[in-house]
């Protein structure tokens, strides 16, 4: 006969999601470093590749870039989805080991009147509250890091796709002779 395992402790179970969400969130982000590494490298093959009249070339090169931003995106989806995952279990840990966050404790709220309390609650509820609030909740989401390295992302893959109808075409740079 086999022992069943023994139960899984909180701080074992705290020190699991927190890990997760660590992992996952150092990982986007060196997805990220790697992706401007391989765009810095791509570009200056670019414009290598243009200076020298190897259009094919620079083509090429714009077409590895769409694949590399296209792959890498959906990479970024992914850890995103993870680190969410993280978060959400992190939550669940807290409420059920009735951790107080260091913005809910009762002596910040005492020092500050509340205060602190009022600038942690998330801007949908405080839209909610405040009308005169509501007209921030876009700058709140374009804020956030998802939203820069994905807008980042896409406006790469753009360029690389306009750089390839470029190369493609046949358009000469500047000062160079048809």
């Amino acid at each position: 006969m086999t022992t069943p395992p023994p139960p899984i402790t909180p701080d074992a179970q705290l020190s699991y999601a927190l890990g997760w969400f660590s992992h996952h969130a150092t990982q986007r982000l060196q997805t990220f470093n790697f992706y401007i590494v391989v765009v810095t490298v791509l570009l200056v093959g670019y414009g290598d590749a243009i200076q020298d009249e190897r259009r094919w070339f620079a083509a090429l090169l714009c077409g590895v870039g769409l694949f590399v931003t296209i792959l890498l995106f959906q990479l970024e989806v992914r850890n995103a989805e993870l680190v969410s995952v993280g978060q959400r279990a992190l939550a669940e840990l807290e409420k059920s080991a009735s951790i107080v966050k260091i913005s809910e404790s009762a002596e910040q709220r005492t020092m500050l009147g509340g205060a602190l309390t009022e600038c942690w609650r998330p801007l949908r509820r405080r839209a909610a509250c405040d009308p005169a609030r509501a007209k921030w909740r876009w700058r709140q989401a374009v804020a956030r890091h998802g939203f820069v390295l994905r807008f980042l992302m896409l406006a790469g893959a753009l360029l690389f796709l306009a750089g390839f109808m470029l190369a493609a075409a046949g358009v000469a740079p500047r000062g160079a002779t048809p």
